[in-house]
């Protein structure tokens, strides 16, 4: 999955990414797994932003609070950001309000390329 996403990263010269969720398909992936991921978005050279799903929640035992995790996505991922907190972030080239209502969807402006949807093997 993340083979495919750099190379949507590289046709459509995109800014960032955001994942809507679940960066494992286990509640407890084991080490390897973490560090494969980690090293692979860390190769995707743009920001990626990650909301916490089922699999990857952030409750007790939070993988990402975990040492290990923690010291892997330091190292092989600075560009990855778990999304933790209801607060806005700033990225260059998002999509903005221009105005306190809108009849149309306020994510319309990231809408650039097809989103990819698992699952991925």
């Amino acid at each position: 999955m993340v083979r495919a996403l750099k190379k949507l990263i590289q046709e459509h010269n995109l800014d960032f990414v955001v994942v809507c969720g679940d960066l494992f398909d286990s509640a407890s992936p084991d080490a390897a797994i973490v560090s494969a991921l980690c090293s692979a978005i860390g190769e995707l050279n743009v920001p990626v932003y990650a909301i916490p799903g089922n699999h990857d929640h952030s409750g007790p035992g939070y993988i990402w609070e975990q040492a290990f995790s923690m010291r892997e996505q330091s190292q092989l991922a600075p560009n990855l950001r778990i999304l933790l907190d209801a607060k806005p972030v700033v990225c260059e080239n998002a999509a903005r309000l221009v105005q306190r209502h809108s009849s149309c969807h306020t994510t319309s402006g990231l809408n650039r390329v097809p989103q990819l949807q698992g699952p991925f093997c």
